[in-house]
């Protein structure tokens, strides 16, 4: 027997009726609309409505009869059609035995004969209507094999009695299987937007996970798996909770394995080694981008760079979290069309626009104001990673959203700190002495130049290494400029010859080069003196291949093109921008991550992160219109920042430049009780000066290689460098 309760007066769960054209789906249809949840016709053999306009219509109890013939299929909406229904839509084997373990429980599933519990369904906690439910689809980073779906806004659902296909015999269609309510049957339970979210990636980070597992290694693996879970910042229980479930779903010995667990937490908490990344990667063969999209799926501290000074892979490709609103819509529309990739399409344009909408808006982070304005610095191959590309097609967008702007405030050749002062001068007055048959009777001011009253300035180098250089030069103001042009707008320059001053100056940068112009060019002093931090470092490579070139069809562009021109407008009037509730409470979890020092030079040039990514989800919210930075805005600027993070890994990937640096760190590692300053001058023979030296034990320190130890002896106290 099937499954037969009775909601709403109406008989449902129906894998007890064997013939189809006995029970279609009048019955289902009655009993959704009973429970506010909006149910799509399908014809039957399909999966999914014939009806180009089936996301707007809606149905009446009195449409049932006629728009659903018997041995009709039937879907059901999910999203905000249907008061905040969603479905969790499991595609992969190991998916479905993992959500049994992680995902909450519902009493709402269904599936099929081969394959029961597929479909997980849930409903939304404070559910508004006009609320976004944005969909999500979860690929394995290498296959690209769907793992998982959550299922929201604008999809449906084929559910029970349908049947999920038709196949073939003999040259005949026949009915495929029919879709079946778990037991027991019941309503969806309900839980916030987030908690279903979270569940969603853990499932599909487990399944990645399980995927490279071998029956002869899988408990080795899943030693490596907790430690490098453990040192990316996941609690023990959570750890234990993931790969005790990953055990179930293999059949591998559950106890076992959530034993391993608890003992190398044990072994961190001692400051012991342990097994991670690095044994994954080199032992396991897990890919690189592997370990990237799980460890942001899991929301972990990017730990995959391994040991300090090993340099990571390309970053993992930027998720749909980046793309929401009418940003993700402007992406979608060029991205098909032009070879450059879509992080340097996205960060090309939240720099312009964020210059476009000027200095009004602010958001606070640590009592300072923060404008929209962005450093980028786009780092690729100099001919084939397309970046000149990225920037064309952005800006030729931008030039139709805001013509004047982009005539304007275009400027690219900064040189040095007066120049760029002078592009944003405010007016000049002189002082000029008044007299009177030949003496000076008072002063009068005089303007000498009226100075520039659009403040904006785009500047874009495509040469950006010449920029590097030019900051070497003694006694050049660039850096010190373009650092207070990122924080507060005012610019000075206290010498005699250059009267020029500008306030609420509002500089946005973006450059272009090559890895390898990077390392010959930016010096140890720009990355310490807090130049590196205040950009947005991006890597950048050919997307694709266009012989032909992209065919953009400009009746897409033209709307997007008036939408962004009303929302930048719109921007322009609005001052402080505050985050909505759920933004709040999701910024508290985000910025204790965004907070953990990272070592090397990685963590120097990332160490503005906070600010940063506030100015990236005020961006999103500007454009969206929107009176708060609401949870989507910043979860898109922390996926932005998550992948510039892992840009600047693959920068800046080495343990350190100095040399002298390098070998300090090699010999207080291979000592456990570090070095005193006498042996480590020893290492070098006198080969080195003191200066050379206390400039290398410095930038250890600054990059958290090593810390200052005092040592109490019999004597006077001693001091060490050991490994922090």
């Amino acid at each position: 027997m099937g499954i037969t309760k009775r909601i709403g007066g109406v008989k449902v769960g129906f894998s007890s009726i064997k013939r189809r054209q006995l029970f279609g789906g009048r019955e289902a249809a009655a009993w959704a609309l009973k429970n506010g949840y909006q149910p799509v016709p399908i014809p039957a053999g399909l999966k999914g409505p014939r009806s180009t306009n089936w996301q707007k219509s809606t149905l009446k109890p009195s449409d049932v009869t006629t728009a659903f013939p018997a041995g009709s299929n039937i879907g059901l909406k999910t999203g905000d059609a249907s008061k905040g229904l969603v479905d969790v839509d499991l595609d992969h084997p190991l998916a479905v035995r993992l959500a049994a373990r992680l995902l909450p429980t519902t009493r709402m599933r269904h599936g099929r004969p081969t394959n029961p519990l597929s479909h997980y369904w849930y409903r939304v906690a404070n559910w508004k209507p006009g609320a976004r439910l944005a969909s999500a689809k979860l690929l394995h980073p290498v296959s690209r094999q769907t793992l998982v779906e959550f299922r929201g806004d604008n999809l449906q659902t084929l559910i029970p009695p349908s049947f999920n296909d038709e196949i073939e015999e003999n040259k005949k269609k026949q009915p495929g299987e029919r879709l079946a309510w778990a037991k027991p049957f019941g309503p969806p339970s309900v839980h916030p937007l987030e908690t279903l979210r979270k569940a969603v990636r853990r499932v599909a980070a487990a399944t990645t996970l399980c995927s490279y597992w071998k029956p002869s290694t899988r408990h080795d693996a899943g030693m490596a798996i907790a430690g490098w879970l453990l040192r990316g910042g996941l609690p023990e229980k959570e750890v234990s909770d993931l790969l005790g479930a990953m055990a179930f779903a293999v059949g591998a010995n559950e106890r076992k394995v959530r034993a391993t667990v608890h003992d190398t937490s044990a072994k961190l908490a001692k400051g012991q080694p342990t097994t991670g990344s690095q044994t994954l990667l080199k032992t396991f063969h897990y890919p690189a981008e592997v370990l990237a999209v799980v460890e942001r799926w899991l929301d972990m501290s990017s730990p995959s760079s391994g040991t300090a000074g090993g340099s990571s892979g390309w970053p993992a490709p930027l998720s749909r979290d980046a793309f929401p609103g009418l940003i993700g819509r402007v992406i979608d529309a060029i991205a098909p069309h032009t070879e450059a990739d879509r992080a340097a399409l996205l960060g090309h344009l939240l720099v312009m626009v964020g210059n476009a909408i000027g200095r009004g808006p602010h958001v606070y982070a640590e009592g300072a104001e923060h404008h929209a304005n962005l450093f980028a610095v786009f780092v690729g191959d100099s001919s084939k990673a397309r970046k000149g590309t990225a920037a064309a097609q952005v800006r030729r967008f931008m030039k139709e959203v805001d013509p004047e702007w982009a005539l304007k405030s275009h400027a690219n050749g900064l040189s040095s700190g007066e120049g760029l002062i002078w592009r944003v001068r405010d007016q000049i007055v002189k002082s000029e002495p008044i007299k009177t048959k030949g003496k000076v009777t008072g002063y009068d001011d005089v303007v000498v130049d009226p100075g520039v009253s659009d403040k904006r300035l785009m500047d874009m180098e495509s040469e950006f290494a010449q920029v590097l250089r030019v900051m070497r030069r003694e006694s050049n103001t660039l850096s010190t400029m373009i650092r207070s042009a990122w924080d507060t707008g005012t610019l000075n320059v206290l010498t005699k010859n250059s009267p020029a001053t500008a306030t609420d100056a509002h500089i946005s940068i973006i450059g272009h080069i090559t890895k390898e112009e990077l390392d010959r060019s930016l010096s140890d002093v720009d990355i310490f003196n807090g130049f590196a931090n205040r950009f947005l470092w991006v890597c950048a490579r050919r997307d694709k291949f266009l012989p032909h070139g992209g065919t953009l069809d400009r009746t897409v562009i033209v709307p997007l093109v008036h939408e962004m021109a009303e929302s930048i407008s719109l921007a322009r009037g609005v001052k402080q921008i505050l985050k909505s509730n759920k933004a709040r409470a999701y910024w508290e979890h985000l910025y204790r991550r965004l907070g953990i020092p990272h070592r090397g030079l990685t963590g120097v040039a990332t160490s503005r992160a906070e600010p940063i990514v506030l100015r990236l989800a005020m961006i999103y919210a500007l454009v969206d219109r929107s009176k708060f930075i609401a949870l989507p805005h910043l979860r898109a600027a922390a996926e932005v920042w998550r992948y510039c993070f892992d840009s600047a890994k693959y920068i800046f990937g080495g343990v350190v430049r100095n040399t002298v640096a390098h070998r300090v760190l090699e010999a207080v590692r291979s000592s456990p009780t570090g070095l005193t300053r006498t042996e480590i001058n020893a290492l070098f023979g006198g080969h080195r000066s003191s200066a050379e030296i206390d400039a290398a034990i410095k930038e250890l320190q600054q990059t958290r290689f090593v810390r200052i130890q005092k040592v109490t002896t019999a004597g006077r106290a001693e001091v060490r460098v050991v490994l922090s």
